[in-house]
């Protein structure tokens, strides 16, 4: 029992921690550092680990028996805050020290232990573009709920490093001006300041046979548009369409370095589409943390914002009008939120194709933590590093078990030298 808040554990090995829909949701104060206790491993005791470092890491890490909670203040030991208590999944102890160390250095590279002393651009520097559109309502009620999703937009996009910029369909179009459709090609057509470039669409949608298109006021934009005037820029480029009949936009706009999300998975469904309320809301819920890194990247204001959807249809008996899906492999399929349990993968699509959200699970929306200071060319060299994580993870049933865990080892400790963790 640690600090009277955790049940006994019925083991003589170690705890791990698995996440669910209702576990424990318990928030425990204080902080706790690990360090040795020789005389636990004739006790037989058991500890508990904080949760993200079991959904960090992605499988069940074992605390080694020699090792005990203590509080903070005490001098050896590595430093943890603890998150949760979840005392009721266990396995044998499986590794060493080595492994808890890992799994630290990989809750790193979301910058939660970042140093301050990193030598970043200023914190005003723009590290993304972000164009917020807002279309035809066609009634007030629309109007009223458009605004208020682009505003949660603006709110968190503005507290960040970005340059936004919007575009408010919902007032009358002013006399001798550029129509938005206009306007949201010379902004795509614009020398980009930044590497990362943002296409937020909220709005209506229709789509037939000849194209789809994201209603505006005056002349509506395709799919087709979008594509031929992002061209083969070098910039990453995020674009969500929140509208009705947005699956198309998948078809049309997947590609390298890209994350397409739609509010449905295809043209037809074109009831009036509820993700983007729930999007918006999800993009600065702690609620949408769902690996417990005090952030919340694309990939979980996804998951989160669909989950949310899914339960709003069901709460109301309703059959469900939109899917929405994910695409960021650029083999314009896309992956819906069902293919997912937490923030990693629950199974993969059919025909050997890959599940899509590795580069969406590494843009981060919003953070509660310290922010991140990290240069640009840093951030490539992390994300190079977390792309070889991944594929490491993919290859595992086929290594040797101590030659996978070397390599995972080696790549985290050059994840931690980059932010300069010692």
């Amino acid at each position: 029992m640690i600090n009277g808040s955790c049940s006994p554990i019925p083991v003589s090995y170690s705890c791990t921690i698995a996440r669910g829909a209702g576990d424990c949701p318990d928030v425990l104060g204080g902080r706790l550092a690990f360090r040795p206790n020789e005389s636990l491993e004739k006790k037989g005791r058991a500890r508990l680990l904080p949760s993200y470092l079991r959904t960090k890491l992605g499988r069940s890490l074992a605390l080694p028996m020699n090792l005990q909670a203590i509080p903070i203040g005490k001098r050896d030991g590595l430093f943890v805050t603890w998150v949760r208590k979840f005392p009721h999944c266990f396995v044998p102890l499986q590794r060493p020290m080595a492994l808890v160390l890992m799994a630290l250095l990989c809750i790193t590279t979301n910058g939660f232990f970042a140093p301050p002393k990193s030598t970043a651009a200023e914190p005003d520097a723009p590290t993304r573009s972000i164009l917020i559109v807002v279309g035809a309502p066609g009634e007030e009620e629309y109007a009223k709920s458009f605004r208020e999703w682009a505003g949660r937009w603006r709110t968190v996009c503005s507290s960040n490093t970005s340059k936004v910029e919007w575009i408010d369909g919902t007032k009358a179009s002013e006399a001798n001006t550029k129509s938005d459709h206009d306007r949201v090609l010379e902004w795509i057509s614009e020398t980009p300041e930044t590497k990362e470039r943002w296409i937020i669409l909220i709005g209506h949608g229709t789509s037939d046979r000849d194209a789809t298109k994201f209603n505006l006021r005056g002349p509506d934009i395709s799919a087709e548009e979008l594509t031929k005037a992002i061209g083969n820029q070098d910039s990453r480029w995020v674009i969500i369409n929140c509208a009705s009949s947005s699956g198309p936009f998948i078809n049309a706009l997947s590609g390298k370095n890209r994350v397409v999300i739609t509010a449905t998975k295809s043209g037809s469904e074109q009831n009036y589409a509820r993700f983007g309320d729930y999007l918006s809301q999800s993009i600065s819920d702690p609620e949408a943390d769902l690996d417990h890194d005090f952030s919340v990247s694309i990939l979980e204001a996804f998951l989160a914002a669909s989950n949310r959807v899914a339960q709003f249809y069901a709460n109301e008996e309703r059959l469900a009008s939109e899917q929405s899906l994910l695409d960021d492999n650029g083999d314009s399929k896309g992956t819906p939120a069902v293919f997912y349990r937490g923030a990693r993968p629950l199974k993969a699509p059919a025909e050997g194709l890959q599940v899509d959200g590795l580069l969406a699970g590494r843009i981060i929306i919003s953070t509660t933590a310290q922010p991140d200071r990290l240069t640009d060319d840093q951030r490539t060299q992390i994300d190079h590093l977390e792309t070889q994580v991944e594929g490491l993870r993919k290859r595992k049933k086929e290594m040797l078990e101590d030659d996978y865990y070397q390599e995972l080892e080696t790549l985290f400790l050059q994840i931690a030298g980059i932010r300069e963790l010692r």
